[in-house]
C-alpha cells in the first residue's frame, strides 16, 4: 500500500521538514537544512527517506532487505516492526519509519 500524501506530509513535518503556504493555495517546503524553499511537497524517494529520516532513528536497529521477485520483496525490521510485504523497499521502509513516528514525537 502506497502511503497518501497527507501520511507523507507528516512523515516530512516529523523529519522537520518545513512547510508553508505562500499566497492562496502554493505550498512550499524546505529541508532541515534551511532555506531555500521548493514548491509542493518533497519527493517520496529512498534518498529523501534515508537522508531526512533514517537519522530521526538513532536509538533503532534498521535491518533492510531486498529480494528480488519481478515486483521487489522487502524486508524491513526497526525494532519490534517487521512488515514484510511485496512492496517496494522504499515503501516498506517508510511504514516501518511511520509506525516508529506514531510513537516518537517529533523535535
Amino acid at each position: 500500500m502506497k502511503p497518501t500524501d497527507e501520511q507523507q506530509r507528516r512523515l516530512w513535518e516529523w523529519c522537520d521538514v518545513k512547510f508553508k503556504i505562500v499566497g492562496r493555495c502554493d505550498r512550499r517546503w524546505s529541508a532541515p537544512e534551511g532555506e531555500p524553499w521548493y514548491p509542493g511537497q518533497p519527493d517520496l524517494t529512498l534518498d529523501n527517506l534515508v537522508k531526512w529520516a533514517v537519522p530521526r532513528l538513532e536509538s533503532y536497529e534498521i535491518d533492510m532487505t531486498l529480494v528480488p521477485n519481478g515486483k521487489g520483496r522487502a524486508v524491513v525490521r526497526i525494532g519490534h516492526y517487521e512488515p514484510v510485504d511485496d512492496i517496494s523497499l522504499r515503501d516498506a521502509l517508510f511504514w516501518a519509519i511511520w509506525k516508529v513516528a506514531e510513537k516518537v514525537p517529533s523535535e
